[in-house]
């Protein structure tokens, strides 16, 4: 099952806890049982007798129940699914209080993630992406950084050029971390090559 399917069971249960309807058990026989559509598991034995239970939209064999009323639940969530059988899934809920305690423990584990990722807690699975506190992201700062570095390497690339046969050259291999700061580089370098032409040329 993927989570929305996993999800979309736990709304459709939950539906029934809320709207508190009361449940009805019956004892009839297992012709009389079968007649009503009750759901019946396959491979279980029952016997002539059987205990039919009617709680919210569903009508199944059972042999008790500890509810009056769907309400009484409280509150239900999957912690876990699998396959059974060809077809046939097979989930393990928690109700109750138990369900509410399993949550809140989710929440604090989720707390403390956000925390470690310096991300705002939220519903919003999208909201990991940004940041907590007020300022540029990440990426940014880091593409803010790349650019210094390159233009600081401009300046050194600049100071070293050569002069033969009188003709002002410079060369040099490296790698620029993405395109912009590679361009500034550029930039960066033909403005000192200008200046120092300049001053060349007034002397």
């Amino acid at each position: 099952m993927s989570n929305e399917e996993i999800r979309r069971v736990e709304r459709l249960v939950n539906a029934e806890i809320l709207a508190n309807l009361p449940t009805q058990s019956r004892v009839m026989t297992i012709e009389e049982a079968q007649k009503t559509g009750a759901m019946m598991l396959f491979g279980e034995k029952y016997g002539d007798q059987v205990r039919v239970l009617d709680i919210g939209s569903s009508c199944e064999l059972c042999g008790g129940t500890h509810v009056s009323r769907t309400g009484d639940i409280g509150f239900f969530t999957i912690v876990a699914e699998g396959g059974v059988a060809a077809g046939v899934r097979r989930v393990e809920a928690l109700a109750g209080e138990n369900a509410l305690a399993c949550v809140q423990a989710m929440e604090t584990t989720l707390g403390g993630v956000a925390g470690t990722l310096k991300v705002v807690r939220s519903v919003d699975p999208h909201s990991a992406q940004r940041p907590a506190r007020p300022g540029a992201p990440p990426e940014r700062e880091l593409a803010g950084l790349k650019g210094k570095l390159a233009s600081a390497q401009g300046d050194d690339l600049a100071s070293k050029a050569g002069t033969p046969r009188g003709s002002r050259y410079l060369q040099r291999a490296w790698q620029a971390p993405m395109p912009r700061p590679l361009r500034e580089t550029l930039d960066k370098q033909g403005q000192a090559q200008e200046r120092s032409h300049r001053a060349g040329q007034q002397q």
